[in-house]
């Protein structure tokens, strides 16, 4: 029928996901590029990066990982899904972009997290449960207990989902941004073909802090 979501940009992993993709969407999106979305923005540039990056900033972008944003598997200092979401950010902020939404799907069960990517979670709680106490007092109101280990041991799911916001708010402050409002849930998927259960759905609506927050260095994401 011709119609075209304007402004809308897909990427799909490879050769089979981009036809199957350009098959179903009937070429509606405005523009569909073939190949790992982490490295269009991480790796050395190419024609179809050159092309996203013209396309900033976005009203809404959806990063749908299958595996985990820090995989226990992962050779990286610093993960390559947490560097694509630090160019996303980087990007947005470039282009000053003052309000947009991001959804986050990851893996999050805790054979697939890293052991220190759950301790850097812990942290992140742990130093808001010192430095504030309207934090402090709803944690131990909701949860029963004082502190992000015990959190992790009894509620593993609220531990990372908790755990998931305080960090992704750390990296929006480092571009002057913050949370203004999140929500969250978790799905499992299974059709037939791929069975992808402990998957974390987050959705943020992201807007300009009002002051600049402390300088940081992503080093801190990492190891």
């Amino acid at each position: 029928d011709g119609e075209k979501y304007c402004g809308t940009v897909g990427a799909t992993y490879d050769e089979e996901s981009f036809s199957k993709a350009n098959s179903q969407l009937r070429g509606r999106l405005e523009l569909l590029l073939k190949g790992d979305i982490n490295d269009l923005f991480v790796r050395p540039r190419n024609d179809y990066a050159k092309q996203l990056d013209e396309r900033f900033p976005f009203d809404g972008i959806n990063l749908d990982y299958t595996n985990a944003l820090f995989d226990v598997k992962n050779t990286h200092e610093i993960s390559i899904h947490l560097q694509a979401l630090d160019g996303v950010l980087e990007r947005q902020a470039k282009g000053h972009k003052g309000r947009f939404v991001l959804l986050l799907t990851t893996r999050s069960e805790p054979t697939r997290l890293a052991a220190h990517f759950l301790a850097n979670l812990r942290l992140r709680l742990d130093e808001n449960i010192a430095a504030t106490d309207g934090f402090a007092d709803s944690f131990i109101q909701t949860f029963s207990c004082g502190d992000g280990d015990t959190l992790k041991n009894q509620r593993y799911e609220d531990f990372v989902s908790l755990g998931l916001v305080k960090f992704v708010a750390k990296m929006l402050s480092d571009h002057h941004y913050f949370i203004s409002e999140c929500d969250g849930v978790w799905l499992k998927r299974d059709t037939g073909k791929h069975h992808q259960p402990w998957l974390l759905h987050l959705a943020f609506l992201i807007q300009t802090a009002p002051a600049p927050p402390r300088a940081a260095k992503l080093q801190r994401y990492g190891k």
